[in-house]
């Protein structure tokens, strides 16, 4: 009994560990195609490109936000700090905005990277580790704080 209740002790603890690892919030980037004319953004400013309220970097380059899978942990991360939304919400959102104004949600893509990379005005989200400091066309945007 006495080495149960020890085994019981040790993969208690160790799925609390990976649960409380889990959990932790990975570096997430904000990335854009060297293109785009900006190398700071406010988290307003971003809520406001994906939500597809502003549409130009400036008046000829057309910004083209980018979505990792609605099923991917970073679109969930993104989708809480950025947009203040749960996934119900964010569904909610896109339908009412499409019956009322014909807008549809940013385009996803499993690889948020090779996608910002390729298309000009673009801008999406990865993790930290994901970067690649050898792709020249790209830049990480720094993100300010938003207002108070």
């Amino acid at each position: 009994m006495r080495g149960f209740f020890w085994i019981f002790t040790v993969v208690t603890v160790l799925a609390a560990a990976s649960a409380a690892h889990a959990q932790k919030p990975e570096d997430v980037l904000i990335i854009a195609n060297g293109t785009v004319p900006i190398d700071t953004l406010s988290v307003d400013e971003l809520r406001e490109i994906f939500m597809k309220r502003r549409s130009y970097w400036d008046s000829k380059l057309r910004i083209v936000p980018i979505n990792a899978p609605d099923s991917a942990p970073i679109r969930e991360e993104f989708r809480n700090r950025v947009l203040g939304m749960t996934q119900t919400e964010e569904g909610r959102f896109w339908q009412d905005n499409k019956i009322r104004t014909g807008t549809t949600k940013p385009t996803e893509f499993s690889t948020v990277l090779k996608a910002v990379f390729k298309l000009r005005g673009s801008v999406g989200y990865i993790y930290r580790k994901d970067f690649r400091d050898s792709l020249t066309s790209l830049k990480i945007l720094t993100v300010l704080p938003a207002a108070p």
